[in-house]
């Protein structure tokens, strides 16, 4: 017996290791800094080490380094106000998965 259920998520998620930098809901002061693990249209999840300063749930931001240009290798940077929707600890590391709100840069 097979048992099927509906998919929860909006958009597809893809799987994509690019540098982040995750700061308090003004953008001001540095949480953490980690890896994205997978993105979709509608938010990450990013992985960064374990620490106090990371808040529970509420609005974070997110700076992203994403490749500009393939062929060139060229990068930018985007940011995002993010909302925290879950919380997994993996051992000394923590994965979030936040939900794009705006647009920053």
């Amino acid at each position: 017996m097979n048992l099927r259920t509906a998919e929860r998520r909006c958009s597809c998620r893809m799987a994509a290791a690019h540098s982040a930098v995750l700061s308090d809901r003004r953008d001001r002061t540095v949480l953490a800094m980690g890896r994205t693990a997978n993105i979709s249209e509608n938010g990450i999840l990013l992985v960064v080490r374990q620490s106090g300063r990371i808040p529970t749930d509420g609005e974070v931001c997110v700076r992203l380094t994403v490749p500009a240009n393939p062929l060139t290798g060229d990068k930018r940077q985007v940011a995002y106000r993010c909302r925290i929707i879950r919380r997994t600890e993996m051992g000394n590391m923590l994965g979030l998965g936040l939900e794009f709100l705006k647009k920053l840069a």
